[in-house]
């Protein structure tokens, strides 16, 4: 803004909405505003008046939102549900998508969180992985991925059973 003296000499809107959040450098004679912008138009108007008149400009910027696409979750061992076992422990891995980081994962076993040191993510290929003793019965395993778009869950059941044994035999 050129040929006025100081902050008083302008006036600023955004939206049609007079404000007085904005900064004039009387050095540079650039105004700065901090404005956050609303999804789609934003007309921003700085009107400046001294001894010789009035002059006005304006610049509408228009904000689209990043569509950010909700994340997936699916277990791939085991890869059916419920999964029936005799063993007393299992190696579960999963695939997420739509997230950057371990902190966007979330496991858990029978309703816990598991603690993030207990399993392990692979940036580059989204796959979780994990070791993990189970439980006579239901063991219920859930993955969860989220990010600004939402979050998605895939759930798995492990059923440990008792490994059946023959009836004794006895003889003479």
């Amino acid at each position: 803004v050129l040929n006025v003296d100081n902050a008083s000499q302008i006036q600023v809107k955004v939206n049609g909405q007079s404000t007085s959040n904005f900064i004039f450098n009387e050095s540079t004679n650039i105004v700065r505003i901090n404005r956050t912008l609303v999804a789609g138009s934003n007309l921003f108007e700085i009107i400046a008046t001294n001894l010789g008149g009035t002059d006005t400009d304006q610049t509408t910027i228009i904000y689209k939102r990043t569509q950010v696409t909700k994340p997936t979750a699916l277990w791939l061992n085991p890869s059916q549900s419920p999964f029936a076992t005799y063993n007393g422990s299992h190696q579960l891995t999963g695939k997420v998508t739509g997230v950057n980081s371990k902190s966007n994962v979330t496991i858990k076993k029978n309703g816990t969180t598991l603690s993030q040191n207990m399993w392990g993510f692979n940036v580059t290929t989204k796959v979780v992985s994990f070791n993990t003793g189970l439980v006579l019965g239901n063991n219920i395993f859930e993955l969860i991925a989220t990010n600004e778009g939402g979050s998605a869950t895939a759930t798995t059941v492990i059923v440990y059973e008792e490994r059946p044994c023959d009836k004794p035999t006895v003889q003479f």
